[in-house]
């Protein structure tokens, strides 16, 4: 039963909205798109339209279970490749131009 309600408490304490990662407009429910986030509850320090990066789509008909509230598709992709490793931010498309950039040759070396 504890799960059941966990929907419910989410909704209330979050509005979620999917926007289109390039014009930043919002999208109507099930296109796929960029999803944002906004607290409800926060009074300290609210976060208010929270890119999170995440590929997905709400969904607004009612579930198979048979609950009736808006639902997320499962997260798809990202719209960047960025991760953070110790405190970097690493874009693995820098790593790939640095590994596939030609390298110098030394003058007194021969090339086959």
């Amino acid at each position: 039963m504890r799960g059941a309600e966990r929907p419910a408490r989410l909704r209330d304490h979050f509005y979620p909205e999917i926007i289109d990662p390039e014009s930043l407009a919002p999208l109507p429910d099930g296109c796929e798109g960029e999803l944002v986030l906004t607290t409800l509850s926060k009074e300290a320090m609210p976060m208010i339209r929270y890119r999170t990066r995440d590929i997905t789509s709400l969904v607004d008909e009612p579930c198979p279970c048979g609950r009736t509230i808006r639902r997320m598709r499962r997260i798809s992709h990202r719209s960047d490749d960025m991760f953070i490793i110790r405190g970097v931010n690493v874009f693995p498309s820098q790593i790939e131009a640095r590994c596939w950039r030609p390298r110098a040759r030394c003058p007194t070396t021969r090339s086959c």
